[in-house]
């Protein structure tokens, strides 16, 4: 069934996700009110088991072979629900997902990690060729039959980090930098705090910036949006804003004398005290109106050149 994560539906493309590994381990503040938690307490599906920040991991062999089921082009996320460079998922485990990746080129395939020092640790040997990680690869995509070479980076992964803060864009971005890709993307999703951004963004080619959703989603303050975006822009990157999540910007003209819960969000708790007026109204009411917090666009929705660069 189609993915409902907007930024996976780049024109031409279906979104799709593509969960092999489920589970996952809290490790950053981002993880707080993850979603995908909330799914594996709700449905105790895929016979794990959890405990309070826990989900155990599993991989679903049995899933392999959807994307050679999807005939029509998809935008792919691989393992939305868990993180592909999880401690617990294993290099063989990586390297058959990324048997995969290689087998169906007609679809783009996105992974993400709040782990960046084991992708680079795993990327690494592909970097240096010093060890046997593409030979790995190349007898699983041998056994299945295939006998076309292996090309790195692959075309079609595209690789990216979720930071949330300024303390993880210092930690996870440059780590990100040393991984060879023909895309490099940030989720900056839940925007927790404000973010110098600097030259941070020196070897980035997309940016995903949104707010949180659901019960205890916290408020996101319109300038670290506006932050994000220039300095995006400032460095060419394309930029999808994806949400303003359970709280949006307050609007005389849509809240004046409505009995709605106003949440004052400060810049900085040290530094620049000001605060911006947020009212949660839910993440469809919410929506991703950039104009209605006095930016001049209404809505960034933007994915790379991919074609045109890397001719696809």
């Amino acid at each position: 069934m189609p993915s409902e994560i907007e930024w996976l539906w780049m024109p031409g493309y279906t979104g799709e996700a593509w969960n092999v590994i489920t589970g996952c381990t809290k490790i950053s503040p981002g993880c707080a009110n993850c979603y995908a938690e909330r799914m594996a307490i709700r449905f105790k599906r895929d016979g794990g088991s959890y405990l309070p920040g826990k989900a155990e991991i599993n991989f679903h062999p049995e899933r392999m072979d959807y994307p050679a089921r999807w005939r029509q082009p998809r935008m792919i996320f691989m393992n939305s629900v868990s993180d592909i460079f999880h401690d617990e998922v294993s290099d063989a485990q990586i390297d058959a997902m990324l048997a995969v990746v290689f087998r169906n080129p007609r679809h783009i395939f996105l992974a993400l990690t709040k782990r960046p020092q084991r992708m680079v640790e795993y990327f690494g040997e592909w970097a240096w060729q010093q060890d046997n990680t593409r030979d790995r690869i190349e007898d699983r995509v041998r056994d299945a039959g295939s006998l076309a070479p292996m090309v790195w980076p692959l075309p079609n992964l595209w690789m990216g980090v979720s930071v949330e803060n300024q303390h993880f864009a210092d930690e996870r971005i440059p780590l990100l930098n040393q991984v060879p890709a023909v895309i490099r993307w940030l989720s900056v999703e839940p925007l927790l705090g404000a973010i110098n951004w600097g030259d941070l963004l020196t070897s980035v080619d997309w940016f995903v910036i949104g707010g949180e959703s659901g019960p205890k989603a916290r408020p996101m303050h319109p300038n670290w949006v506006g932050e994000g975006i220039t300095a995006a822009d400032a460095h060419s990157i394309p930029v999808f804003f994806k949400q303003w999540g359970e709280h949006r910007p307050w609007v005389d003209v849509l809240d004046e004398g409505k009995n709605r819960k106003v949440v004052e969000v400060k810049y900085k708790r040290s530094r620049h005290p000001y605060g911006w007026k947020m009212v949660k109204v839910g993440k469809g009411e919410a929506g991703a109106s950039l104009s209605m917090a006095g930016f001049l666009e209404d809505v960034r929705q933007d994915w790379p050149e991919y074609g045109l660069r890397y001719g696809m």
